[in-house]
């Protein structure tokens, strides 16, 4: 419906001993983050998908933990391009990468501090202050140790998550996700 290929970003692992492919796939679709490091096995993408931040990135500049955010860009590693390329002329729903994105693009909801704007606007007379204030590059991560099945593992991905769905405040959720007034 939104006319953009769904990115499925996969963590890459490294764990001591090395796991069998049989339990590398399950620590793969564990949904809660914070039973695997603190990021997604698998974390499916989409430009314009709401996002919060798993942690603090800068607290200063109000990159907190939950802090919001869009998707506006994801920096494909040059090793996936062809594959990127072939997929967006083919218009395929999903692209499923083989390597880590160098990073994603990111408007936060509340920053407008970039300090490249102006360089950006040099660069391109269409990229607008008011467009580019907000963004954030927002690199691979890698988690702590954390124990799965008798292994120790260490996992690189990114620290963010989908973003919460807000209901309106007039809108109640009933049992089995049912609305009511």
């Amino acid at each position: 419906a939104l006319q953009t290929p769904l990115f499925l970003l996969q963590a890459a692992d490294a764990s001591s001993p090395p796991m069998p492919m049989v339990v590398a796939k399950k620590i793969m679709n564990k949904a809660n983050p914070k039973n695997t490091g603190g990021v997604h096995g698998m974390l499916p993408a989409h430009l314009g998908m709401k996002i919060r931040l798993l942690e603090g990135l800068d607290l200063g500049n109000d990159w907190v933990k939950d802090a919001a955010g869009e998707v506006v860009n994801i920096a494909v590693n040059p090793l996936d391009q062809d594959e990127v390329d072939a997929a967006m002329a083919s218009g395929t729903s999903i692209v499923d990468l083989r390597h880590l994105p160098l990073g994603v693009w990111v408007r936060m909801d509340t920053y407008i501090g970039a300090p490249f704007c102006q360089k950006l606007r040099r660069h391109c007379d269409t990229l607008l202050p008011g467009h580019t204030q907000s963004l954030v590059y927002i690199e691979t991560r890698t988690s702590d140790a954390f124990i799965f099945r008798e292994h120790t593992v260490v996992r690189t991905s990114f620290p963010f998550s989908h973003g919460r769905v807000e209901l309106p405040q007039h809108v109640k959720v009933g049992p089995c996700g049912q609305e009511s007034s």
